[in-house]
């Protein structure tokens, strides 16, 4: 995912890139198979959002290091970060 956060964007534009590349792998795997291919198919699935989250997370204020509120910048990326998360 890219790291770059910039004003006006609601959702890291990798996440909507994934979510595009695969809803047409899955289309392009159930036309040619249902049964398990299909099924590995959605476990690469798994393990790719699986690591976009852990990415996600590293994003986030640390206990070590918690948001500073007057800094807009943090909270434009924190802003992002959480909308990404919940388009999933």
């Amino acid at each position: 995912p890219s790291s770059s956060f910039s004003g006006g964007l609601q959702v890291l534009p990798s996440a909507t890139d994934l979510v595009y590349v695969f809803k047409k792998c899955r289309t392009r795997c159930a036309a040619l198979n249902r049964g398990q291919t299909l099924y590995e198919i959605f476990g690469l699935f798994r393990q790719y959002l699986s690591k976009y989250a852990s990415h996600l997370t590293a994003q986030l204020p640390s206990d070590d290091a918690p948001l500073n509120a007057n800094d807009e910048d943090a909270l434009q990326r924190l802003t992002t970060v959480i909308n990404t998360a919940d388009y999933w």
